[in-house]
């Protein structure tokens, strides 16, 4: 089994909301930094640059990709899901948001997934406007259940953490953002511990598409500036 993760919006460094990444100290990842080509949002192109490993704005394609390109992507593009589906990997994407978003239904499929479980399809009677990854994440260990012993290959995209955060005083959303994201990981956590007990030996790659929508809270930092600084994700392996 192989699940990518894409953790929306979820971020630290040595100096900023370390204390809440300690929630998956327990899991062992080995963790590496990584450049998002975005920051804030646009997620999908930080998607693109993962499942491709093209650059999302070059002289050939800018924008926001799966938005503006999904007509003109070819039936078949070549992605990791797609290589891994012609070695016999079941190929699925889920999401806990609306499946019209970014027209991710048009081009996940173009990019090699079989299936593209949306919140439509996840039965959350909720009302909340980032529906929370729990639902995801219980959906996908049924995924997991139903192919125990089959090569699977998941691609989760979370939403829990999505901005925009509401400040209180003068803290640029940073108390805000902080309590989304402990909620964010407690709910990875579980879901890691649980497919531990599914799954014999799963590669987990867990990846933040961007920083979160704080640009206040980042400038005084100097945390902005360059491309470098301004796209600096975590990235979790195990």
């Amino acid at each position: 089994h192989i699940l990518f993760i894409l953790c929306e919006s979820c971020w630290a460094d040595k100096d900023n909301f370390q204390a809440v990444f300690k929630t998956l100290e327990p899991l062992n990842f080995n963790e590496v930094r990584a450049i998002s080509p975005v920051f804030g949002g646009l997620t999908p192109n930080a998607s693109f640059e993962i499942l491709t490993g093209l650059p999302s704005d070059s002289n050939s394609i800018q924008g926001v990709i799966f938005q503006d390109y999904a007509d003109l992507l070819k039936d078949e593009v070549l992605t990791i899901p797609q290589k891994l589906k012609q070695q016999g990997y079941k190929t699925i994407a889920m999401h806990n948001f609306h499946k019209r978003m970014w027209q991710r239904e048009k081009v996940l499929k173009k990019f090699g997934f079989e299936k593209f479980v949306s919140l439509e399809d996840l039965d959350y009677q909720g009302d909340q406007m980032w529906p929370p990854d729990k639902i995801l994440y219980e959906a996908a260990l049924e995924v997991i259940k139903e192919n125990r012993n089959e090569p699977l290959f998941l691609y989760l995209i979370t939403v829990s953490t999505h901005g925009p955060y509401a400040s209180t005083g003068s803290d640029d959303g940073e108390a805000d953002y902080s309590e989304e994201l402990k909620v964010a990981l407690q709910d990875l956590k579980q879901f890691i511990t649980e497919l531990n007990q599914l799954s014999k030996d799963p590669f987990i790659f867990v990846f933040s598409d961007h920083k979160p929508a704080l640009p206040e809270y980042f400038n005084k930092r100097g945390l902005m500036g360059d491309q470098e600084k301004k796209g600096d994700v975590p990235v979790l392996i195990r």
